[in-house]
């Protein structure tokens, strides 16, 4: 597996990659959802909508900490909403932040 960059959001690592297989290990895989281990104690439930979107729930030790949509423009460009921020991620590096007004 390459080394893919990880985001800092709230001193959580989140990779910077729309493959869910790039995220850690897939050890379930259910239709379009996968489960994904990172670690011992941290997971990624991924859920594709079609084949531009990824819903995706960050846990730690089976608590919910973040989560996010990535949306994929092109095959090297997605971007990434969560919280209230949108980042445009080009071959896997952040390339501007957006602010959202909720």
């Amino acid at each position: 597996m390459n080394k893919i960059p990880f985001q800092i959001f709230y001193s959580s690592k989140l990779p910077l990659t729309f493959i869910p297989e790039e995220y850690g290990e897939v050890f379930l895989s259910i239709g379009n959802t996968k489960v994904i281990k990172r670690d011992k104690s941290s997971i990624f439930v991924i859920e594709n909508v079609g084949d531009s979107m990824n819903h995706v729930k960050y846990y730690i030790n089976l608590e919910l900490k973040h989560e996010w949509v990535d949306t994929k423009i092109n095959d090297i460009t997605f971007t990434r909403e969560i919280g209230s921020s949108e980042y445009t991620v080009i071959d896997n590096k952040i390339v501007s932040l957006r602010r959202m007004v909720k």
